[in-house]
């Protein structure tokens, strides 16, 4: 299993379980997960989704927090078809006009700060 897959799984699964995470306050946030999860390691995984999301945003690269949410987030984090993923890079790219490269490496830079995240909460 790659990497990626793990944040990707995360990702959407985040999306599925709190998807107006933006405007829920943070005690109901970490209620909410964890009343979802099976173990406190699920929902701190997933609660370091919303902290990546949070410090993106904060950090100002907002472009990386939007690529998420644009790739990951949509239809409610249901499980992609076969090249869905590439098609949402594709749509992201094209409406920020940014090449598709760029869009690819804003979602990586996403993912490796939620799996620093990741390391750093869940031990």
């Amino acid at each position: 299993m790659r990497v990626g897959d793990t944040a990707q799984r995360a990702f959407r699964r985040f999306a599925r379980l709190c998807p107006k995470y933006e405007s829920a306050s943070y005690f109901d946030l970490c209620r909410r997960l964890r009343g979802s999860c099976r173990s406190d390691r699920e929902a701190l995984e997933l609660l370091a989704v919303f902290e990546t999301l949070r410090w993106l945003r904060a950090s100002g690269r907002d472009e990386c927090a939007d690529a998420v949410e644009a790739v990951y987030f949509a239809d409610r984090g249901r499980t992609p078809r076969k090249n869905e993923i590439s098609y949402r890079v594709r749509r992201f790219a094209f409406a920020r006009s940014m090449d598709e490269r760029t869009a690819w490496r804003r979602l990586d830079e996403a993912k490796k700060l939620y799996l620093k995240f990741c390391e750093s909460v869940v031990k």
